[in-house]
């Protein structure tokens, strides 16, 4: 059977560890605000039926952090894919891995931290890929920069494990080719 566990959002951080171990649980956690002093003084654990040990075969980790509505505001699966131009979920899912930005489970429904999602999208907005970056400086290909990257002559800003660059990295390499010589 499942264990029941009932506290207040301020006991919830102090709980995660335990919460990480079990494996079969049922929670309801209460806003901090509207609690009485009884029940903010400690969380109740009520276990219906003790889980052997030897029944687990391996703990579950933790998918995704578990937060009251209150704590942080936050961006639906479904305002991220319209903000970045995605068209499926695991696309979004994938990105917010890659820029460690932790889902927020409510139900079935996954949600992110709106400051960090912005923060995310700024940082898009503010640098080039590659190829987009290879057509302002006028290559076809991106060999060109590929090859000052090598020679560590430009660095690139990793966003979201992606390599992308600033203007000032764009800069640097027109200051680095020269005049370009065109043959008609």
């Amino acid at each position: 059977m499942a264990t029941q566990i009932q506290c207040t959002s301020a006991e919830l951080p102090n709980l995660m560890p335990l919460l990480a171990t079990l494996t079969d649980f049922t929670l309801n956690v209460i806003p901090a605000s509207i609690t009485t002093a009884a029940q903010a003084a400690q969380a109740v654990v009520q276990l219906v039926v003790p889980v052997p040990v030897a029944q687990v075969a391996a703990p579950v980790a933790p998918v995704a952090s578990v937060a009251p509505a209150e704590d942080v505001s936050t961006m639906g699966t479904a305002e991220v894919m319209e903000l970045f131009g995605y068209v499926t979920p695991q696309a979004v899912a994938d990105l917010m891995q890659r820029a460690e930005i932790p889902a927020i489970q409510r139900g079935r429904n996954n949600y992110y931290d709106r400051a960090k999602v912005l923060a995310l999208k700024k940082l898009y907005s503010e640098t080039f890929s590659l190829s987009e970056a290879s057509e302002l400086v006028g290559y076809k290909n991106p060999s060109g920069l590929l090859l000052h990257i090598g020679q560590r002559r430009i660095t690139p800003t990793m966003v979201a494990g992606h390599m992308r660059f600033q203007m000032k990295d764009i800069e640097q390499f027109e200051k680095l080719r020269g005049p370009v010589r065109r043959h008609w």
